[in-house]
């Protein structure tokens, strides 16, 4: 009953600090322009929000310490933070102690420059320092946390954590344990959110697991603060996770447009470099780990393929065309299937072939790296050739897999052959030579073996295995 009472008393006590938030955040808002604003979440504690050009929001905080003012996250421009910093000193009286960037995109960091001006400190993770010197930034945050050392308590009483990949690689958030206060940047959505947002650089594979580190380490988390929307409760990482499972779910079906489009151009350039030989897009979109099967069922590493891949010879030509593509896209991985379309001319004489390609692919950021390609010939009959029929009556007959498997039949009908299981479901066979034949719509040849004028076997090669069918009564 007691615990009851208190778990009431709580809730009571999480309501009308929200109430008391949401209130104050719709009638103390301060406009620092049309594109910044801050709102106060609670004492000690405001809420800025900025807006690209686009009109795009994105969610940071202020915070006053017994040290001085803590900015995290910068709004999108430098004059979004000299704004923040001018009305922080102005309206607060004190100056900002620290800033911290929870990660390396322009709504979190957009403003770093104009901080290190002020000789505002700026902090952050060691990956985010990196992925900032890649970049080509020229003065770096320090760095206050490792994503091998990943928890950082500051002496002006918050933690920062870096819980693992999500949003983006480097995302971290912070805890302000007296306030129960806990900002998630982008990792966290809103309650409301209707999707996940920029995704181009997430790992969506470990992004839920990510959320589930957060929330396991603090529970008692009152106010979370999204990247983006509005503030509330804990339901914010129960909507990112229902959002990735959906995210999920959808991409198990099909890939986005854009993702289609990336795939279908990338796949084209692939096979466009094929006959010139070019390895550079081939080097660029496989993974070091790849392995290619190829059509002749070799196991064939990206070394190994990229070592192969030569200017066609002198005297052949050709193309392909990648049609029919679709995509399965999941968190981490994709897989691609494609027709692939060769027209090739050899000395003259015409080649045309069809392969059935898939393609995985693991998620590298905004882009793919292929791990995995099998390809397969489309069966396909090849042209009658012009062959001698005068021994052709004597193929007829029955001819059967001793000592009592399937017969088969073979039939001259208006001087073609026909064979088949079933004799009322006969198939053309296609000459290559006069005792030589692929059956229509089938793998493999067949080579009759003829004695005494009359087919004494028949050599079935089934996938590069023979089978030999003998005859077992006279012709017909």
């Amino acid at each position: 009953m007691l615990r009851a009472l208190q778990g009431a008393l709580f809730t009571a006590a999480v309501f009308l600090l929200r109430t008391s938030a949401s209130a104050q955040s719709s009638s103390e808002v301060v406009h620092l322009g049309a594109d910044l604003e801050v709102r106060p979440l609670r004492p000690g504690f405001w809420l800025h929000v900025s807006k690209d050009a686009a009109g795009v929001s994105a969610n940071g905080l202020l915070v006053q310490t017994k040290a001085g003012l803590l900015l995290v996250d910068t709004g999108w421009t430098e004059d979004q933070a000299r704004r923040l910093v001018e009305w922080g000193e102005k309206r607060l009286g004190a100056s900002f102690a620290e800033a911290i960037v929870s990660h390396t995109h322009a709504d979190r960091a957009g403003g770093v420059a104009f901080l290190y001006r002020k000789h505002i400190p700026v902090a952050t993770l060691d990956l985010t320092v990196e992925k900032l010197r890649r970049g080509g930034a020229g003065e770096l945050p320090a760095v206050i946390l490792t994503t091998s050392s990943p928890v950082y308590r500051d002496p002006l009483g918050f933690e920062v954590f870096f819980p693992g990949p999500g949003h983006t690689p480097d995302n971290v958030v912070l805890w302000f344990p007296e306030a129960g206060v806990l900002f998630g940047g982008c990792l966290v959505k809103a309650a409301r959110a209707e999707g996940l947002g920029n995704i181009a650089e997430a790992d969506l594979g470990s992004w839920a697991g990510t959320v589930g580190a957060v929330r396991n380490r603090y529970p008692d988390a009152v106010l979370v603060v999204p990247g983006h929307g509005e503030v509330a409760g804990p339901a914010g990482l129960d909507r990112t996770l229902e959002l990735l499972r959906q995210h999920a779910a959808a991409g198990a079906a099909a890939g986005t447009p854009e993702t289609l489009q990336w795939f279908q151009a990338t796949e084209q350039a692939l096979m466009d470099a094929l006959a010139p030989g070019d390895k550079a897009i081939w080097d660029r979109v496989m993974d070091p780990s790849c392995v290619v099967t190829t059509e002749e069922g070799q196991i064939v590493t990206k070394d190994q393929f990229l070592d192969e891949l030569r200017p066609l010879p002198q005297g052949l030509s050709g193309a392909l065309v990648v049609k029919e593509l679709t995509v399965q896209e999941f968190p981490a991985f994709a897989l691609v299937r494609y027709l692939a379309d060769e027209s090739e001319s050899v000395f003259g004489q015409h080649l045309a072939v069809q392969y059935r390609v898939t393609n995985a692919y693991r998620r590298d950021g905004p882009a793919w790296k292929m791990v995995a390609s099998h390809l397969s010939v489309v069966t396909r009959d090849p042209p009658a050739q012009g062959v001698s029929k005068a021994g052709w009556p004597g193929l007829v007959g029955q001819y059967r897999l001793l000592p009592d498997g399937w017969t088969l039949t073979v039939e001259l009908r208006d001087g073609e052959l026909y064979a088949g299981r079933d004799p009322k479901k006969l198939r053309r066979l296609i000459p290559l030579t006069p005792d030589a034949f692929v059956v229509s719509g089938s793998l493999g040849e067949w080579v009759f073996v003829v004695e005494n004028g009359k087919g004494a076997r028949i050599l079935n090669l089934r996938k590069f295995a023979v089978l030999v069918w003998s005859r077992v009564e006279a012709t017909r």
